[in-house]
């Protein structure tokens, strides 16, 4: 079992870090993961274990041990002991032996899950913490941790009609650890098709095929309550090895979306070298994919208020983002996480256009990119030496970071004090004004501590650099009604 879990762990796909790793064993298999589950406590989003009635209790000692990093080696360790880790758990037994109940008493603690709830259809006890009730979307390890307990028969129980859906979808895929290096923390996960719009549409993959795309449109309960009035929206791009049914719990764009009443939109980008990527490393194949949904999404969503269209995105999906701002100045501004973003578009779209000459770079385009203090994924700038000694330029290159900085009007571009700002929790940077208006227009921010990843209380903050602008119907870009000149 060490073995497999070593191996799988070496897959380190950038979006995960750990943050959906999930644990079943069954039968024979049950009390070698019920120890497996000990020794890699703080890893775990949710286990399952069925068939524990003789287990081993002496290898719940391993919970003394301290709970290991959860990404990069450059991250000190947290001082927390595994057993004092959350980690949602199913137990399952034909009885409750002395095993059984032991076992469930260092869960409970584990999870501080002291108040017995009624039983479901599956478990015969079923614990939670005290505030498991609570509806707030705030990460929260209170919200998601809890223990289950089923007795009987195991081989019945597994098989049992409906059950392995049930320990799935309303049970293990209901959290995900907090990707930052809280190791305490995880965030809830609502399955998208449970809340959102899902549409498909035919788009080219290359100049003489096409194939069906997905996408998700989060329309908050918030924006539909408005008897009048248009609303922003936000496109919002995964990374590698993401998709757009990933992206709400990833990055919580959901919970701003409900609290800002605006519309977002989740696409899938192309599939390709391995992976699904809104910027696979030829963007020209979501090019024609992005211009028809946008479409789309605008002819069937008529509230949305065409002067007020943003672009986020994480990773690759900030390449992405980035470089649609480029050729498509109909949107109003960029704020995108974890990713050193270019000035320039090269290649041919899918549908065989030319990128090159769409570029358009008349009109200012406010960008804001934030990084995080760990987050090893984009190089040096996620490092808090290099921040902290100024090196504040989170774009790919000398040259493109000159290049935003000029097409918004930016004459001064040292990082001093009078720049700085720092929030509550954890969020700072800098924030750059144009020359001519003195409004922000290019912003950097570094999250501490983050890996590769976009918390919510960051998506936050990328709306709230967002909010302020428009693309007036003369074309002009405008910041709370104030034109932005060049």
């Amino acid at each position: 079992m060490n073995q497999v879990f070593s191996f799988m762990n070496t897959k380190t796909y950038l979006h995960t870090e750990n943050a959906a790793f999930y644990l079943v064993g069954y039968g024979d298999a049950a009390n070698a993961a019920a120890a497996l589950a000990v020794a890699y406590q703080s890893i775990w989003c949710g286990i399952g274990i069925f068939g524990v009635d003789n287990f081993d209790i002496s290898f719940l000692t391993v919970g003394d041990n301290e709970a290991p990093s959860r990404a990069a080696s450059t991250i000190p360790y947290t001082g927390v002991a595994l057993k004092d880790t959350p980690a949602p758990v199913w137990i399952g037994a034909a009885s409750k032996t002395s095993a059984v109940a032991t076992l469930m008493d260092y869960w409970k603690h584990s999870n501080n899950a002291y108040t017995k709830a009624s039983s479901n259809s599956y478990a015969n006890e079923v614990w939670q913490p005290a505030h498991y009730l609570d509806t707030s979307w705030n990460i929260n390890d209170v919200e998601v941790s809890r223990v289950l307990l089923t007795l009987g028969d195991m081989d019945y129980i597994a098989y049992k009609d409906g059950f392995t859906n049930y320990l799935w979808y309303n049970f293990l895929e209901t959290q995900r650890r907090e990707d930052a290096f809280k190791i305490e923390a995880f965030r809830p996960f609502k399955h998208v098709d449970d809340y959102m719009d899902h549409y498909t549409i035919s788009a080219y993959d290359n100049v003489s095929s096409s194939s069906l795309r997905e996408y998700w449109v989060y329309e908050p309960v918030s924006a539909k309550a408005k008897a009048t009035g248009t609303v922003p929206m936000v496109v919002v791009m995964h990374g590698a090895n993401q998709s757009g049914a990933d992206m709400p719990h990833f990055s919580g764009w959901d919970q701003v979306a409900e609290a800002n009443g605006i519309i977002v939109v989740f696409p899938t980008g192309a599939r390709g070298t391995g992976y699904k990527a809104t910027c696979s490393p030829n963007v020209a194949n979501d090019i024609d994919f992005f211009e028809k949904m946008v479409a789309k999404v605008k002819a069937d969503y008529p509230r949305i208020d065409t002067t007020r269209l943003y672009l986020s995105g994480h990773s690759m999906g900030c390449n992405f983002t980035v470089q649609i701002s480029i050729i498509r100045p109909d949107f109003a501004a960029v704020a995108s996480a974890s990713y050193q973003p270019p000035y320039n578009v090269t290649g041919t779209a899918a549908n065989g256009t030319a990128l090159g000459p769409q570029i358009n770079k008349s009109v200012p385009m406010p960008i804001m990119i934030s990084v995080g203090e760990f987050d090893t994924a984009i190089g040096a700038l996620g490092s808090k030496t290099v921040i902290h000694a100024g090196t504040y330029n989170n774009f790919n290159n000398a040259t493109a970071g000159a290049s935003w900085f000029a097409r918004n009007g930016v004459t001064d571009t040292t990082a001093d004090a009078a720049k700085a700002y720092h929030t509550i929790g954890s969020l700072s940077g800098w924030t750059f004004k144009n020359a001519n208006e003195n409004v922000p227009v290019v912003k950097f921010q570094w999250v501490s501590p983050r890996v590769h990843a976009v918390l919510p209380e960051e998506a936050f903050s990328l709306y709230d650099f967002l909010k302020h602008y428009s693309r007036g119907t003369d074309g002009k870009s405008y910041y709370d009604g104030t034109e932005i000149t060049l």
